[in-house]
Parts: C-alpha cells; sequence; structure tokens
C-alpha cells in the first residue's frame, strides 16, 4: 500500500501513527429512527396509529408484526399500514416490531 504524507510525498514504508475518527452513523440514525417512530395512542383500545415521523420511510417498512409478551405473533403485515385495528387483542401488554431493510424497531403497546 502507499501512504501520502501530509507534505504529499508516497512511501511503502510507513511506520508512524495515523489519527483517524470512524463516526458511527448507525447508531446515531437508528436512535433518530427509533425516536421518532410513535404509536399511539398508548394505552389503546381499538384502534393503534403508527406515525414513522417522515412519510419517505414508509417504503422502506418491510412489515410490522403485533408480539404478545411470550413472543407469539398475533398479527404481521409485510407492509407499511399507519393503523392496526386492536379490537380483539386482550387487554394486557404487547410489543409492536417495525422492520426495515437495515434495522429495527421495537416498540411496548399497552392495550387496554
Amino acid at each position: 500500500f502507499q501512504y501520502v504524507t501530509p507534505t504529499g510525498t508516497t512511501t511503502t514504508n510507513y511506520n508512524g501513527q495515523a489519527n483517524c475518527a470512524v463516526p458511527n452513523l448507525a447508531a446515531a440514525n437508528f436512535i433518530a429512527l427509533e425516536q421518532n417512530i410513535k404509536l399511539f395512542p398508548n394505552p389503546a383500545t381499538d384502534i393503534l396509529r403508527i406515525n414513522l415521523g417522515d412519510s419517505d420511510l414508509e417504503e422502506g417498512v418491510q412489515s410490522i408484526s403485533l408480539y404478545d409478551l411470550n413472543g407469539k405473533i398475533l398479527f404481521k403485515t409485510n407492509h407499511f399500514i399507519p393503523s392496526l385495528d386492536i379490537k380483539n387483542v386482550s387487554k394486557g401488554n404487547y410489543f409492536v416490531k417495525i422492520q426495515f431493510e437495515n434495522s429495527v424497531v421495537t416498540k411496548k403497546l399497552i392495550v387496554k
């Protein structure tokens, strides 16, 4: 490999240190994505609304799933839907998992 020095010369025998910073954009993007997704109302009784915070994200949704606390899937769709009918879901705590191509966001849901 060839190293280009700050003065512009090249060498193949570099024995020094190189400082570099690699930003962790994936973590920053995930945190922003997770914070922007809203489930409402929560607690819910009959209809649960899903807001991704950015309509451009809707096309990137690969699935939306509703899980009970035992991990059993109660509902799954393979595309974005803005609301779920939960009238027939028993009262309790659940998880809504939204799968994107490169990330997954899981939110807690309370059904009353």
